[in-house]
Parts: C-alpha cells; sequence; structure tokens
C-alpha cells in the first residue's frame, strides 16, 4: 500500500518536473521572439 502511495507521488513529481522544464523552455523562447521583433522594429 505505502508502496503503491510512493510510486503514485514519484510519479506526479516526475510529471511536475517536466512541465516545469517545459514551462522554462517556453519562456526562454518567447524572450528570444520578443527580442527578435524588438530588433525588426529598429529597422
Amino acid at each position: 500500500m505505502a508502496k503503491n502511495r510512493i510510486s503514485k507521488l514519484a510519479k506526479q513529481n516526475e510529471n511536475l518536473n517536466f512541465v516545469q522544464e517545459r514551462a522554462e523552455e517556453n519562456k526562454t523562447f518567447f524572450k528570444r521572439v520578443f527580442t527578435e521583433e524588438k530588433i525588426f522594429q529598429k529597422f
């Protein structure tokens, strides 16, 4: 029983880490796009 709960929690933790990694990637991606937009607006 306890073992089952632990593996469930471990799985949830993995999913959370995955989501956080994607969020970080998206943030840097949008930051880059935004920066490129600003550069293009200068021309």
